[in-house]
């Protein structure tokens, strides 16, 4: 793979920074989410497994120090409440969707690959008849 000087990127898409292992806010392999890192340089001091970071603006590459708000875990699943309109700022139907991408609906739950509890039901029905076939 070699040395990417010192950068890698989440799961879920958050980008990484080497500090090096057992340093405050580390995790097993030394790293620090970027946005974490940033809002304790701005604080002068090492976040707590309690505080949560959000970025305002919903866009998880923007690390700038105004985009980023500490908050707690309550505060943080309260601001990413969807479907409930008047609560949160960012009020999405789900992460990268904004409604069903079969039906267009907002109303139902989200289940997977954009695509409402009802949709994914009858997507997955087809394919298990598709690979029967």
């Amino acid at each position: 793979m070699g040395w990417k000087g010192g950068v890698s990127y989440s799961g879920y898409g958050y980008k990484l920074i080497l500090v090096g292992k057992g340093q405050p806010m580390a995790n097993n392999n030394g790293y620090v989410p970027e946005h974490r890192l940033v809002k304790a340089r701005e604080l002068g001091r090492p976040l707590t497994s309690e505080e949560h970071v959000h970025h305002v603006n919903g866009d998880i590459s923007d690390n700038r120090p105004e985009n980023l708000q500490v908050v707690s875990r309550g505060e943080h699943t309260a601001l990413h409440q969807t479907g409930q309109p008047g609560r949160g700022t960012l009020n999405r139907w789900s992460r990268k969707h904004d409604a069903c991408v079969e039906c267009g609906t907002t109303k139902v739950r989200h289940n997977a690959r954009g695509l409402c509890i009802n949709c994914y039901a009858r997507y997955a029905r087809w394919e298990r008849a598709v690979k029967r076939a």
